[in-house]
This record gives structure tokens, C-alpha cells and sequence, in this order.
């Protein structure tokens, strides 16, 4: 079955029922089903044809996912591209799958003119947004309301969905081909592992990964549920057709989630996805406080894997240790924990992480490290990249930010190995100021000496991907880092 084929069953089985809302309006399957084709009938009109890639920069918001949808149903294949990456990584998209289309929304119609310098093969351009599109482009509406539904491809035309972007090897983002089944498969897995109820009504937040994003529709679709996807900035609860019954969000929104839902008990969601990056306990117990009696659940995985790997168990306010429980291989996928000979780890010996997907045979290095336990639940201690050798101790970096993220002055975290040492970042509170002494101590207090940073300084924000992972390689070389700037900023010497 490939997504078409489970849109049109959702309209044929549940016509009338609600497939996706936001502040504007909520379709139903009917609806979003008539809208999809249509919008596939414009584009293909302006001479989109199978195969062809057309990429989306754009937010994860309700015309996206049509958008998205309306490229697959003409039978092209889907470029999600990150929007807010850099222009520089917009265009590395666009060159490596060739892109002939480009779908932007009202953030990044700007981006337009200078796309088109640097990509001269860009030939259809379509705005989806509330503002007036660009000169450059016709936007989303005008192509729904002009052209007939295209047909549905037959299923024997379909192939690939799209080539799906990850950050790569120091931030470059590199192009995953994924098929219809992977999805399809992926969303039956996260189904079967409880990741959602009958009828759920899910809502979204930002950053997301594309591939997670995509994974969750299929699945709200398979259970005639609806997708809220609100623009960035709005509780995503105050504007289903009902009270959102889950939220799919990581754990860099729940950092900046001010707690405004807790004044309305009708909208709380009774299960909470974590994807992306991992929750510290010190943000798993803020949100359990906020939102008592939810079910916070992480979601572990990679694009490549079809956005999920394993969803582990439920979360809760106990301490523990420098590893996360992630749970165990999704059915969808197998998951191999190898030492430095490429040897399978014992439980409780901490290796790297290796996933294969549904799509084929080859083996994924998944960048991570983590061990199994003897139950062959799986525990994830960071990322490859953040452990540092001292006397010939493992010291990992995730302990680290796990123990910053506990002070009460710090809202984020994140360390990185530098030149033999330890430097670490974090963003202060609402309101809190930054005493590096103060916050070394601490840390110096809670973990062993190989554990003790050298160097701590502040940053407004942590950048991010969209899968809520921080972009590390930036703080080595990017502007947040000491060593690019005129003087070093104040917050620490070595030891």
C-alpha cells in the first residue's frame, strides 16, 4: 500500500469525519482528499511529471502536509528541505536531487529570488501561504481552485515517495531515498507499539523531522483520527475539532513551553511522543508537573529508518542514570549494538548503534551509542561523537548536559569534546542569570572529576535541527564558538 492508496481508503471508509484542522478550518477526509488532487491536477499543468523531485521549504503546517501529499499523488517525488536551514544548505537540497519544483510558504517567499540565481533549473514555484505570493510563484489556493482532481497514479507507477534530508557529517545535509512502503510499514509499527489510540487527535509542534512528521500522518489516517498542525507559536491543543488527545513535539518545545495549557484541564493531551533529541530528568519532572498523569513516551530514530526506530517506555520523574531507555527495535526495523571490531555487544556493554530498515538490507550507522539490557530494551547514551577519553576513562558528554540541565538557572545544555577538553554551553532561565563558577561547582559536586568541565559559557539559544538535535558542529566552528570571536566571551577558564 503506498500513501495514496491509504488517503483514498480513509475518504471512502470515513468521508464526513475530520482528517486535519488548524486556526483557519478543518477538512474531512473528503475534503483534504478532493484538495490533494486537485492540487496534484495544477502541478502536474505546469509540468511536474512522474519521478520528478519537487521540494518543500516550508513549516510543518496544514498546507504543507497537502502539498506534500499533492506531489506524491501527480506521481513526483517529495524534497522536504529543513526551513530554517541556511540558504546554503537550501541550495545543497536542490542540487543533489536535481529539484524542478519548489513549494515555499509566507517565511520563506524571500528566499525565492536568490534559489533561483543559484538554481536556474527551478522551473515551477508555488506559494502556499496567507500572504501574497511572490512574483516568482503561484500560490497553493489559485492551483486547487483551478484544475480538476488529477486522478489517482495506479499503484504499479509508484516507487519512491521522496528523498528525505538529514544534517549529514558536520551539517551538510545529505538526501535519503525512502519508498511508500517504508512509511506505510513504520506507521503499522508505531500503531503496534502503542503509539496510538483509535480515533487519536494528534497535534504537531516545531522542529520536527520531515520523516517523523509523515510517519505520524499515515498512522492518524490508518486510525480515521485528525492531525492538528498549527502554526508556530499557537498551543497546539486550542484549535482541534476536539481536545488533543496527543502531541508529537521534542524536547527542545517542551524547554520553551511556557505551562499556559494547564489553565485549560479540557485541552491536556493524555499521551506526549518525544522526538528527536532525549529529555533530561530534569525536564521530564517540569513537564510531569505541568501536565500530571500524561504519558511521555520517546521516539527514537532516524530519517533513514522511516523517522522511528524503537518508542520507549513511559517516562517519569525518578533520576536515572547517564542513559536513556529508548525500548526495544520497532517491528519495522532490527537493531544491532557493535563494539570497535564490529563484534555484537553483551548487555550492558555501551557500543555503536546500528538500525536497518525496512527498505533493504544494508546497515545504518545511526551516529549514536547505547547498550542493551537484559531484557533487549535499549538505552541510548548520546550521540558517537560525545564521548572523550580521560585517563583512560569513558566520559560521556551526555551526563554532562544531563547534570547542567538539572540546575535551576539553566533551560538547555550541550557539551562538546575541545582539544583534550570539556566545553559546555547552556541557555540561561527566563529571568536567571549566568554565573559559570557557580555552574561548575555544581557539576563538580554531582559528577565524577574525568566529568568536570573546563569551560562553560552562555547563549541565547541552542540551534537545532529539525529533528531537535543541536547542531554541535556549530559550536565548534560556527559563531557560537569562543575561538571565532574577537575575545573570548566571559564564563570560565580552563582548569
Amino acid at each position: 500500500m503506498n500513501c495514496i492508496q491509504l488517503l483514498e481508503r480513509a475518504a471512502a471508509q470515513w468521508p464526513c469525519r475530520p482528517a486535519i484542522t488548524d486556526r483557519d478550518d478543518t477538512w474531512t477526509y473528503a475534503a483534504l482528499t478532493d484538495r490533494v488532487a486537485r492540487l496534484a491536477g495544477g502541478l502536474r499543468q505546469l509540468g511536474v511529471r512522474p519521478t520528478d523531485p519537487v521540494a518543500v521549504l516550508a513549516a510543518q503546517h496544514r498546507d504543507t502536509l497537502v502539498a506534500s501529499l499533492a506531489v506524491a499523488w501527480a506521481g513526483a517525488e517529495l524534497v522536504p528541505i529543513d526551513p530554517r536551514g541556511s540558504s546554503d544548505a537550501a541550495v545543497a537540497a536542490l542540487r543533489n536531487t536535481a529539484a524542478v519544483g519548489l513549494v515555499v510558504d509566507d517565511a520563506n517567499g524571500g528566499r525565492i529570488g536568490e534559489l533561483l540565481d543559484r538554481c536556474p533549473y527551478l522551473r515551477v514555484l508555488v506559494h502556499a501561504g496567507r500572504d501574497a505570493a511572490p512574483a516568482e510563484a503561484i500560490p497553493l489556493t489559485t492551483l486547487v481552485t483551478g484544475h480538476d482532481p488529477l486522478p489517482a497514479p495506479d499503484a504499479a507507477e509508484i516507487h519512491a515517495l521522496g528523498r528525505f534530508h538529514t544534517d549529514g557529517i558536520g551539517g551538510r545535509p545529505r538526501p535519503v531515498p525512502l519508498r511508500h512502503q517504508d512509511f506505510v510499514v513504520a506507521a503499522l509499527s508505531l500503531l503496534a507499539e502503542g503509539g496510538l489510540p483509535n480515533t487519536p487527535i494528534l497535534s504537531t509542534t516545531e522542529p520536527l523531522s520531515n520523516a517523523t512528521v509523515m510517519t505520524a500522518a499515515m498512522a492518524v489516517m490508518m486510525r480515521a483520527g485528525c492531525l492538528v498542525m498549527p502554526e508556530a507559536g499557537e498551543w497546539e491543543c486550542a484549535h482541534g475539532p476536539a481536545a488533543v488527545t496527543d502531541l508529537l513535539t521534542t524536547p527542545a518545545w517542551l524547554r520553551a513551553y511556557p505551562g499556559q495549557a494547564a489553565d485549560d484541564a479540557g485541552h491536556l493531551p493524555d499521551r506526549i511522543l518525544l522526538a528527536g533529541d532525549l529529555a533530561d530528568d530534569t525536564l521530564v519532572g517540569r513537564t510531569l508537573a505541568v501536565l500530571p498523569g500524561v504519558s511521555l513516551r520517546p521516539l527514537y530514530g532516524n530519517a533513514e529508518t522511516a523517522g522511528f526506530i524503537s518508542l520507549g517506555p513511559r517516562l517519569t520523574a525518578e533520576p536515572r542514570e547517564s542513559t536513556t531507555p529508548v525500548g526495544g527495535a520497532a517491528p519495522h526495523v532490527d537493531i544491532r549494538v557493535r563494539d570497535q571490531a564490529n563484534l555484537d555487544c553483551p548487555s550492558g556493554q555501551i557500543g555503536s548503534i546500528l538500525a536497518r530498515g525496512p527498505g533493504g538490507a544494508d546497515w545504518l550507522d545511526t551516529g549514536d551509542i547505547g547498550h542493551f539490557d537484559d531484557s533487549g530494551r535499549l538505552h541510548l547514551a548520546g550521540r558517537a561523537g560525545d564521548v572523550l577519553m580521560r585517563n583512560d576513562d569513558p566520559v560521556y558528554l551526555r551526563a554532562i548536559e544531563m547534570r547542567l540541565a538539572m540546575h535551576s538557572d539553566v533551560a538547555d545544555a550541550a557539551v562538546i569534546a575541545h582539544r583534550g577538553g570539556i566545553r559546555a554551553w547552556v541557555v540561561p532561565a527566563a529571568g536567571a542569570g549566568f554565573d559559570a563558577e557557580s555552574l561548575r561547582t555544581f557539576c563538580c559536586d554531582g559528577l565524577p572529576v574525568s566529568h568536570h568541565p573546563n569551560e562553560i559559557f552562555p547563549l541565547p539559544v541552542l540551534s537545532r535541527t529539525a529533528a531537535g538535535r543541536i547542531r554541535k558542529h556549530l559550536l565548534r566552528t560556527g559563531p557560537a564558538s569562543p575561538d571565532n570571536e574577537q575575545a573570548p566571551p566571559a564564563g570560565g577558564e580552563p582548569s
